[in-house]
């Protein structure tokens, strides 16, 4: 049970002086091992919050871990446009993050341009489209709901993958390296004076790890004064105006799609200290930070930029030394939530997927343009010569001829090179990476070739469905869920060009569709049979990777046998190259299949979508979980 003040085993009992509100009687705590935990739906300061959890002997909630994040963002689904207090602050303005209870932060789910240039404040998760992403939010004036949390033990399920062991404050600095007493880590800075020395920030991530490293994080103004002062005992002192010379390569990056162009330390390190330089300017395409050694701040630059680089490893750890053996270049190397691993031996696809198995891998998938970038840099190192092919795991079925990854996720980036993939034919097809270009080609499955595995420890947060609303749709539009839902372009001359269509749309107060699951999709499906042609959807890419015009990432797809092939994306530039249509096929078999076409050079019919009229969701409440048996059940 938990054993609040007012409360028993057998029933719920409110005292008299409870600040609670009398909802507790029929909302109560909700156990998910090993805790309990209650939200609180008054808005207060923060300080208020913190007084009403201690005064039912809990503690405003921290959050570990993913399957933390998880569990704590369904508790709040039901909301929209509200926020919740947490544990997280700054409250002495250091710019560093720390639970209320004085743990270190070891996992952060910041939302996109968290947690901004000022310091200080208090972190509240969100509710809505950024469902329970974290948001720094002024102390005392800002008013929020709570949620508390009292720990009643150890978890036993889920069961975490094992955290990196805290490195030791006695343990020896490799040579060259260098460390204070009070750190755990030892540090090394490269710099060079020839330009073709400097790498890019991917470059640079990869020179670290090929000694067992990574790119510099940091915890805090302790950690990054003594890197700064470590600096300057090996060069010397510099002049205090910013310049390049001064502005090193870190860790700090928001290069996964994923992420919502969130900030994430490459290493993996809770992103609770921030330092950004307020003054400079910042956008999209900067998606990389350097450490301006001179004022001591941070900078976003573009990833590209040629620059020297700062490296971290772990005290009492072996630096490696660079191995141009095969088997030294076959260690696993980590992006992300995911490692890589180089196989130079030649198998045929299937052996290839049959070794990955073996380390519980798969044959690589590709998801965006900063994975494919990791794998050519690595490619260009490995590869004996430009032109040489590596299988990775997208392939094509013998039973209907649509391309799959291996490991089962979605195909949301393409890289094809020109001419690719050939028509379908009989035989099952195999794609392969160039090393030279990053560009994929198809390939006899019997070919064999050196390929690349891939395994990840992520999980994907599932969030419960969308509530069914009560709500109607406009005369013309059909009804599914929540949606409202617009076929047009019967008459031949409706039918336009897909930036047109998603013009047409909003001109209706919708968008062009998204189908963001398999029921949506036999929805759209059951309505084509008297559909003649084909019907844009707002599936596009503007690079090289598919998202909606909502600007939600591709969480489900229904290509056509052979797709996506059409028009090659650029890789830069914001204006939709190719974009997705919903087939109308003679065969029944491909009706509803997926294919991308030009944007620009084809006119179709298209699908608008809009929401029905009357949203119901801030009333709906998801069942909570393990209500009826769990330690924190009512009486």
């Amino acid at each position: 049970h938990c054993p609040t003040p007012g409360f028993t085993g057998e029933r719920t009992v409110l005292p008299t002086h409870a600040p609670f509100p009398p909802t507790v009687l029929s909302q109560g705590w909700t156990w998910h091992s090993p805790s309990c935990y209650w939200l609180g739906e008054d808005q207060v300061t923060y300080s208020e919050a913190r007084r009403l959890c201690t005064d039912h002997g809990s503690q405003l909630v921290t959050i570990t871990n993913r399957f933390e994040q998880a569990f704590v963002s369904s508790l709040i689904y039901s909301w929209d446009g509200e926020y919740f207090w947490t544990a997280l602050q700054d409250l002495n303005s250091t710019g560093s993050f720390r639970w209320l209870s004085g743990d270190e932060v070891m996992y952060t789910h910041w939302n996109r341009d968290q947690p901004g240039y000022s310091r200080g404040g208090c972190v509240a998760l969100a509710t809505g489209s950024a469902m329970g992403l974290w948001e720094v939010k002024n102390c005392t004036s800002f008013r929020a709901r709570y949620i508390c949390r009292q720990s009643l033990g150890t978890p036993v399920t889920p069961e975490l993958p094992g955290p990196d062991p805290t490195p030791s404050l006695t343990g020896a600095c490799p040579q060259g390296w260098g460390s204070d007493p009070k750190l755990r880590h030892c540090y090394k800075v490269f710099s060079w004076e020839r330009l073709q020395d400097k790498k890019d920030w991917v470059q640079a991530q990869g020179a670290c790890q090929e000694l067992g490293a990574q790119l510099l994080s940091l915890a805090s103004y302790e950690e990054e004064h003594f890197v700064a002062n470590m600096r300057n005992k090996i060069f010397g002192e510099s002049e205090p105006e910013i310049h390049e010379q001064h502005w090193f390569w870190i860790g700090l990056n928001r290069r996964d799609p994923g992420a919502g162009k969130s900030w994430r330390w490459s290493d993996g390190l809770g992103f609770s200290y921030h330092n950004f330089d307020r003054s400079r300017h910042d956008d999209d395409i900067r998606g990389c930070a350097v450490l301006d050694l001179a004022s001591l701040q941070w900078v976003a630059l573009q990833c590209e930029t040629q620059l020297d680089w700062i490296c971290k490893i772990p005290r009492g750890a072996d630096v490696r030394e660079p191995d141009d053996s095969p088997q030294g270049r076959r260690e696993w190397l980590r992006f992300q939530e995911a490692e890589y691993k180089f196989f130079e031996h030649h198998s045929t696809w299937a052996q290839a997927q049959r070794i990955c198995t073996w380390f519980q891998a798969e044959l690589t998938s590709v998801h965006s343009q900063a994975e494919l970038d990791f794998l050519g840099h690595n490619l260009q190192k490995f590869s004996r010569g430009q032109e040489q092919h590596w299988w990775i795991g997208l392939h094509t079925s013998e039973n209907d001829g649509r391309f799959r990854w291996t490991d089962g996720s979605v195909i949301n980036f393409i890289s094809w090179a020109p001419g690719k993939p050939r028509p379908i034919g009989k035989d099952k097809k195999c794609v392969y990476m160039m090393a030279s270009r990053e560009d994929w080609g198809d390939q006899r499955c019997l070919t064999a070739l050196p390929y690349i595995c891939k395994r990840s420890n992520s999980t994907r947060e599932q969030q419960p469905p969308d509530p069914s609303p009560t709500g109607g749709c406009p005369s013309g539009w059909s009804q599914f869920l929540n949606k409202c839902f617009r076929i047009q372009g019967q008459d031949p001359q409706d039918r336009v060009k897909w930036s047109e269509a998603q013009f047409s749309c909003e001109q209706q107060e919708a968008q062009l569709v998204t189908i963001a699951n398999p029921l949506e999709q036999a929805f759209i499906t059951a309505s084509l049979p008297n559909v003649t042609f084909d019907l844009w959807i707002g599936l596009h890419a503007s690079q090289r990777d598919f998202q909606w015009v909502e600007q939600e990432p591709l969480l489900y797809a229904n290509w056509a046998p052979g797709e996506p092939s059409g028009p090659s994306p650029a890789p830069s530039g914001n204006i939709p190259t190719s974009c997705a249509v919903v087939l109308h096929s003679p065969s029944a078999h491909f009706t509803g299949r997926w294919d991308d076409r030009s944007c620009t050079e084809e006119t179709h019919g298209f699908i608008c979508q809009r929401g029905t009229g009357t949203s119901h969701q801030g009333t709906w409440k998801p069942q909570p979980q393990a209500r009826c048996c769990g330690p924190c059940q009512q009486g």
